[in-house]
């Protein structure tokens, strides 16, 4: 149980420079899905483009981003990755996203097979976990605005 708590501890700590308090949980999976939808908000943010706003290319990128969270996250608190990528979208756009799911899943495995972009991403999430600084947290914001010009 020590590494999922050292996981929440961590990912709290990112979030607060974020302004984003994440209550604790007990189930590993729920506080990943939470936490990985609080990880997208925070960027999406950082960008300047809150998720409320976002037109259907924006939330493509957005749920991309949180399968890279979910990946990243997952990993940390021992959650399962496939149950979490795919609650995550939903978590952020609600129930009626479903259906963008498929379209979602095979993008992030496009950027996964196709280039080294979900590596990058995964990278620099994980050194925002690890260095919760402001700087991390840009670069995130400034990967979300590219992805979502291509997206």
């Amino acid at each position: 149980m020590q590494p999922f708590r050292d996981g929440q501890d961590k990912i709290a700590q990112a979030l607060q420079t974020a302004g984003i308090e994440l209550l604790p949980q007990v189930d590993p999976t729920l506080y990943c899905v939470k936490a990985a939808a609080a990880v997208v908000r925070a960027i999406a943010a950082n960008a300047g483009l809150p998720l409320d706003q976002l037109d259907r290319r924006g939330r493509l990128a957005a749920s991309v981003f949180g399968f890279a969270a979910s990946d990243s996250l997952s990993v940390l608190l021992g959650a399962p990755f496939y149950v979490v990528s795919s609650i995550v979208p939903l978590e952020l756009f609600g129930p009626g996203y479903a259906g963008e799911l498929p379209a979602v899943s095979q993008a992030y495995a496009r950027l996964t097979k196709q280039s080294k972009v979900a590596k990058v991403l995964g990278d620099v999430i994980d050194q925002w976990v690890v260095d919760p600084s402001e700087k991390n947290l840009s670069r995130l914001g400034e990967l979300f605005l590219l992805w979502r010009n291509f997206a």
